[in-house]
């Protein structure tokens, strides 16, 4: 038994011990080679030719990410430029091959589809070399031995590893402005989106008391309810009301008051609440008067802080939707306006939504006329020397905008188009037209780009669509007919039972 038992043992170490040199062999071809002590060591550089781009006059492929690929060769050379290097690199005959052969490569290189006469790939190239070997014939090579970065396990280097000319993407310089028959259409057809968006997300089926609240599996939220009320879209009869009543339970649950049992309004997340007054006040409701609460109020008594991204900025439309405060200096609007000229941000994230967003409250403000000596002359020289030529600079080969990372971004396309359309620019010029295309001829797809919101780009598009049609901006709520907001009495008694307790949203 014993004997067997042994038998069995040796065999098990036999089988492991095959099986580690099967391993080790494995990884010896996976992995390059290290240059032999009695070999000398030659270090190769990849060299990228990369072709310039023109967008054609006809037939541009829509298909940015077949479209944008650049269009390359790469040779290898030696890194310390001698002829005689360079011979050994030739007789191996060295060439760049796919690490995984059978698997696509990532991260190819491609154009951002802005018109630059000078693109820089150096930052993205060491990402796509990383999937690539150098491979040669190691007997043609003789004494000599070919290394690069892989082997050092280090990532490539511009200059070192790696250089590549700067190409251009040009454009084809038309910009002719769509007629009155052509943009009417292109204005409906984004009419149409923002319907299909929120039927979409706001489905009939959702209750009122789930926008406000959300589901186990699905949230709705503030944004979306404004914006399906800004753009006169009614889930199904009463649907308002619905959200309303659960706007009340909200913040009579809260359960703040003080020490005679009257609201207390305090405590509470200002982005949030500022979020909330906007839906109410669109919906056709008095924000001063929530159950009792003032959400106006509790954006301007300091006494609900929140580290909500934007709170300032969100806190600004909310108190701004039915002109809440009129008596209030607007001294955010010239700071904002003061950092933009200065070119100071706060937020250093690459996409343009948040650069955006951080300055979207002084466009309401623009007026295009204004005069040395007026109010607003600032946020005018904001609006017309740094944002309408930066909107036009990122605005890419098919009218859509670059985000700062990638091409048509849904939310940075939604978050430009609040800014334009708030500011009521003229989208139908020159400045806003590539190639011919327009900023509405390609629409983002509801469901394209890190599957952003549907509501957000609905918004986005009825901001374009309000300024076309000569409609109040879409924050400014005073176009809601019949709103309580308007007797300024937070939602008094009389209002209601003069339509019965139910407002639904009275356009």
């Amino acid at each position: 038994m014993k004997s067997l038992l042994k038998d069995v043992k040796r065999k098990s170490w036999l089988m492991a011990g095959l099986l580690i040199l099967v391993l080790v062999s494995a990884l010896g071809w996976m992995m390059p080679v290290k240059a032999a002590d009695n070999k000398t060591a030659i270090a190769v550089k990849v060299v990228y030719t990369i072709e310039n781009k023109v967008v054609p006059a006809q037939g541009i492929n829509e298909n940015y990410d077949e479209f944008l690929l650049a269009s390359y060769t790469t040779k290898l050379v030696a890194a310390d430029g001698t002829s005689a290097s360079q011979a050994i690199i030739d007789k191996s005959q060295a060439k760049l091959v796919p690490m995984y052969p059978e698997s696509t490569i990532q991260n190819p290189l491609m154009f951002s589809g802005l018109e630059s006469k000078a693109y820089d790939f150096s930052g993205a190239i060491p990402a796509l070399l990383n999937q690539y070997l150098i491979e040669y014939d190691e007997t043609l090579a003789g004494n000599y031995q070919l290394t690069y970065w892989y082997e050092e396990e280090r990532t490539p280097l511009a200059g070192k590893d790696f250089e590549a000319n700067m190409p251009s993407l040009s454009y084809n310089g038309n910009t002719t402005v769509p007629n009155g028959a052509k943009q009417e259409a292109l204005i409906s057809s984004a009419e149409k989106l923002i319907q299909d968006s929120l039927v979409y997300r706001l489905p009939s089926t959702v209750s009122g008391q789930d926008a406000v609240f959300g589901t186990t599996t699905q949230s709705y939220g503030s944004w979306l309810i404004f914006t399906a009320a800004r753009a006169d879209y009614t889930p199904h009869s009463g649907f308002y009301a619905e959200c309303y009543d659960a706007f009340v339970q909200k913040y009579q649950k809260s359960d703040k008051k003080d020490a005679q049992g009257k609201p207390l309004n305090e405590g509470f997340d200002a982005n949030e609440v500022a979020k909330d007054a906007l839906a109410i006040t669109a919906m056709g409701y008095d924000a001063r008067n929530v159950g009792g609460y003032n959400l106006i109020e509790m954006l301007t008594n300091g006494m609900n802080p929140s580290d909500g991204y934007f709170v300032k900025q969100v806190s600004e439309f909310a108190i701004d939707s039915y002109n809440y405060l009129p008596e209030r200096d607007h001294a955010y609007i010239h700071e904002l306006a003061a950092k933009a000229l200065a070119g100071s941000v706060t937020h250093v994230d690459p996409l343009i939504d948040m650069y955006i967003m951080e300055f979207q409250p002084i466009a309401a403000f623009y007026d295009p006329n204004a005069k040395d000596g007026d109010e607003f002359y600032d946020v005018k020289q904001a609006m017309e020397t740094v944002f309408i030529p930066y909107f036009s600079r990122i605005q890419g080969y098919t009218g859509l905008f670059y985000s700062g990372i990638d091409y048509n971004n849904a939310w940075s396309n939604a978050q430009s188009f609040i800014m334009l359309g708030t500011a009521d620019v003229d989208l139908f010029q020159t400045a806003f037209i590539k190639n011919g295309y327009s900023l509405l001829d390609i629409l983002t797809d509801k469901n394209e780009s890190f599957s952003a919101d549907e509501g957000q780009i609905a918004r986005g598009y009825e901001a374009i669509v309000r300024a076309y049609r000569n409609q109040n901006k879409l924050f400014d709520c005073t176009d809601v007919s019949n709103s309580s907001a308007r007797l300024g009495c937070g939602g008094c008694s009389t209002w209601f039972a003069r339509f019965n307790g139910e407002s639904e949203k009275q356009h």
